[in-house]
């Protein structure tokens, strides 16, 4: 007998440390993924809650944790949010999540998740189980994420240029607002291929050409074209669309530029006139005239000489 006893002794020692090897790793586990968990009667109002619990709750843990605690804790201006997710919890005892926000006495802010599953005792009495974390790292992450991206929109916005990004197949995903402003589109409007009903009816045909030869190529497209103001008038503009590719070459995005250039081309049409007017004047003169380049081929030869020579340029 006496050597049953030893044997159900160590059994039971053994399950002992099991467990103990267990809950240390429970806790362990808790402490590393910022998540706690805790239980909670409605009908007494009694609550328990591991030591993650107490930690992201920033309570010691000597204290018996009351829903008092967590009030106390919380942000003011998500009170009245969370008791409306306790009273729902104590009435109609559903699961409940929600986020909310600790204020903590030196000024720091927590933001929390909490996520709990209702269970009912033979007895009828209803207790929750659940699960809270700290997820101030991934709200701090997600607005400084938010607020690049504010940050590049507005930038995008000021630019002295138009901008847009489009889908593998070409369809605008975004365009910045000063395109919108010009062509008096909405952002609806000008989303997919609306945009080409700016395109001057001259262009429209070589540009969507153009386009779908480098979507399907997928290679940088470069072109010049006109474009619709909101007074009905056409600029010039250069439109670069450049693929971004993966590793395996698939195109992920492209990244589109309108440059106005109207400027530019009517510099362009100023020179062509005052070089037709040269040349106008060159063949009035009576002799042969020719240039030549550096490299001493022939760049220009008046008819004179043409007539002459018995040949053409």
């Amino acid at each position: 007998m006496a050597k049953d006893d030893t044997i159900l002794a160590d059994e039971r020692e053994s399950l002992a440390q099991e467990l103990r090897r267990s809950e240390a790793y429970l806790a362990e586990a808790q402490r590393l993924s910022h998540t706690g968990s805790f239980g909670w009667k409605t009908s007494s109002g009694e609550i328990v809650w591991s030591d993650e619990t107490y930690r992201i709750f920033e309570y010691d843990r000597a204290e018996k944790p009351t829903l008092g605690m967590v009030i106390q804790r919380l942000h003011p201006q998500d009170r009245a949010l969370f008791q409306q997710v306790i009273d729902r919890a104590i009435q109609s005892g559903v699961d409940f999540e929600h986020e909310y926000r600790l204020l903590l006495a030196d000024g720091r802010v927590k933001h929390v998740h909490a996520i709990a599953r209702a269970l009912q005792n033979t007895s009828g009495d209803r207790e929750y189980i659940g699960a809270v974390s700290d997820i101030t790292e991934r709200k701090m992450a997600e607005e400084k994420i938010r607020r690049n991206e504010r940050e590049l929109r507005t930038l995008i916005d000021v630019m002295p240029a138009f901008v847009g990004t489009a889908s593998p197949d070409g369809s605008i995903e975004f365009i910045n607002q000063n395109f919108l402003e010009y062509t008096g589109l909405s952002r609806e409007q000008g989303m997919d291929w609306g945009w080409e009903t700016a395109v001057h009816p001259e262009d429209h045909d070589r540009v969507i050409a153009a386009r779908r030869a480098g979507l399907a190529a997928g290679e940088p497209i470069e072109n010049e074209l006109r474009c619709r103001n909101t007074d009905g008038n056409y600029h010039w503009f250069l439109c670069r669309s450049h693929p971004l590719h993966d590793d395996a070459g698939h195109v992920l995005k492209w990244y589109v530029t309108l440059t106005n250039i109207d400027t530019l081309k009517d510099t362009e049409s100023v020179l062509q006139a005052r070089k037709r007017d040269l040349l106008a004047i060159i063949e009035t003169i009576p002799s042969m005239v020719w240039s030549m380049s550096s490299a001493g081929e022939v760049s220009y030869a008046n008819q004179r000489i043409l007539e002459y020579c018995g040949t053409t340029f």
